[in-house]
């Protein structure tokens, strides 16, 4: 891709909801002000969006995510297996899961510190 002018549009899904369709706009005018990206929009009702979401029918879903607690695996685990709860990406990779498991078991919270910053690395 030489140009993002060559990038079709990209399609943006999120359920049904006023607050959701705001930011989902937001995205779609940063985008293209920015990037240069067109943004199509594209919501469900939730039960719709979620089954779109599981099956991996989507490009771009938007999902809101509060940390339970203030650690970085709180996040980071979301994607340790492609089959977990909500790991809606499919994306698994055996060199990250190790580095989440081995933080697990870490005491050294310097050396955890560390484990978990490489296996950030690898996601994103």
């Amino acid at each position: 891709l030489k140009d993002v002018k060559d990038l079709p549009p990209i399609t943006l899904s999120y359920n049904t909801d006023d607050a959701h369709a705001k930011i989902a706009q937001a995205v779609q005018d940063m985008w293209k002000k920015n990037l240069g990206i067109e943004v199509k929009l594209e919501n469900a009702e939730w039960a719709v969006y979620i089954e779109k979401l599981h099956s991996g029918d989507y490009q771009i879903g938007r999902m809101g995510w509060s940390g339970d607690f203030n650690d970085p695996i709180n996040f980071l685990e979301l994607f340790r297996d492609k089959k977990g709860g909500n790991n809606d990406t499919n994306w698994e990779n055996p060199q990250y899961k190790q580095l989440l498991i081995d933080s697990q078991k870490e005491t050294d919270p310097e050396k955890r510190k560390e484990l978990l910053k490489q296996a950030e690395a690898i996601l994103m």
